[in-house]
């Protein structure tokens, strides 16, 4: 076997118990001597009960992760919109004759 080229793929699958069980599954070609390819190698690595634990955890911070991410994009868009309205508005008013204490509360809304 003389394959370079080795292609990994994150691989789960349910036990007979119905335990789900993540694993890597690694693919490497099976070259001749001419550089055909004639078959594959396939090796399956399952991951500690520690590191099935810390990948879980990853997973589920980075749900949470994106959660807020979407949820401040929301809010952001919220407020985005009547804001650019008031920023309108501010400045179709400093083109227009204004008082002195018009323009002072213009200055101070800024």
């Amino acid at each position: 076997m003389t394959g370079v080229e080795t292609e990994k793929v994150a691989f789960g699958f349910f036990t007979r118990k119905g335990k789900y069980v993540e694993c890597l599954l690694s693919v490497s070609k099976k070259l001749d001597v001419e550089g055909e390819v004639t078959g594959v190698f396939c090796f399956l690595q399952t991951a500690s009960p520690e590191l099935q634990q810390a990948l879980h955890i990853q997973r589920l911070s980075e749900q949470t992760a994106l959660k807020r991410l979407k949820a401040l994009t929301y809010m952001k868009r919220q407020i985005r919109n009547p804001l650019c309205g008031i920023v309108f508005s501010r400045k179709l008013l400093e083109n227009t004759e204004l008082g002195i204490e018009q323009k002072q509360l213009l200055h101070t809304g800024t």
